[in-house]
């Protein structure tokens, strides 16, 4: 659901349509024979991160995180791969980005 299509889901951008105070949850579902780390960004700036280590068995593996955000109106958030690590070569990585307005501040 993309209500007031403040997510494009072309870039994976989230563009805040009003300030508020706003909660981001975001899961990832990857292998293990490689480092996976994903980082959640506001602006530029890194906020958040999530992550799996490598292991010997190439298992998958679950993880998640969630921050509190309070956006300007037109603030950009969006999500990373961590690119020191997998360079452009990332494969088999499932994510998924949940937003919410907490609290609209005018």
């Amino acid at each position: 659901m993309n209500v007031g299509d403040a997510y494009q889901q072309t870039t994976g951008i989230f563009t805040a349509p009003e300030r508020g105070v706003y909660y981001f949850s975001f899961f990832y579902h990857c292998s293990t024979s490689h480092e996976t780390w994903l980082h959640l960004y506001r602006n530029g700036k890194s906020e958040g991160i999530a992550g799996q280590h490598k292991t010997e068995q190439g298992m998958s593996a679950n993880g998640s995180n969630g921050l509190t955000l309070l956006l300007e109106k037109e603030d950009q958030v969006y999500i990373l791969y961590s690119e020191r690590i997998h360079g452009s070569g990332i494969k088999n990585i499932s994510q998924c980005l949940v937003v919410f307005l907490s609290i609209p501040c005018k």
